[in-house]
């Protein structure tokens, strides 16, 4: 069996407000069988919103972060040629900012404001990874997700399913990886 128990730390600055923000972190993990291990997770911590780089947003003022939370849990095993893992997981997401397009009739154009809520989102996800070779692996996995907010549907963008497929060629010289998602 392995424990862990921790903290994260982070700071929010916004203008003129910040704070400290604490985050718990757990982790759990027990060998049910040589190959086979049952893992569960509990994690906080702070999303940086990856669309503050765009430039038709209309506000100045779009939140840089969203508070995190998440709990993990699933199984993970081995063999000599295949590696897997299946969980399920429930993230909660504080103040995600979630896009809408806004038209300005003053200026002829249209972009993108923001909306802030609160996000729960359920994912499931399987992964195999096949050593064909000691030169060649195929790597496949799916996730499923479903995401609820009380305040927006048409501005919430997650997809429901993600899908990726990759083969890696590795020989000591070099390494390769074609992917699809």
């Amino acid at each position: 069996i392995t424990l862990g128990l921790g903290c994260e730390i982070a700071s929010a600055n916004s203008g003129d407000d910040s704070e400290v923000l604490f985050f718990p972190r757990f982790k759990f993990e027990s060998q049910i069988k040589d190959n086979l291990t049952l893992f569960a997770n509990v994690a906080g911590g702070v999303y940086v919103d990856r669309y503050m780089a765009n430039p038709y947003l209309v506000s100045e003022a779009v939140a840089p972060l969203s508070k995190r939370y998440a709990l993990q849990a699933g199984l993970a095993g081995n063999s000599r040629k295949f590696r897997y893992s299946v969980g399920v997981e429930y993230e909660m997401l504080k103040d995600y900012a979630a896009y809408i397009n806004v038209v300005n009739d003053n200026f002829l154009c249209n972009g993108f404001g923001y909306i802030t809520d609160d996000v729960d989102v359920i994912k499931g996800r399987a992964e195999i990874d096949w050593r064909i070779s000691d030169k060649v692996s195929f790597q496949s996995g799916i996730l499923f997700r479903s995401a609820s907010s009380s305040n927006f549907s048409d501005a919430l963008y997650m997809p429901a399913y993600e899908a990726s497929v990759a083969v890696k060629y590795n020989s000591k010289k070099f390494q390769t990886r074609v992917k699809c998602n």
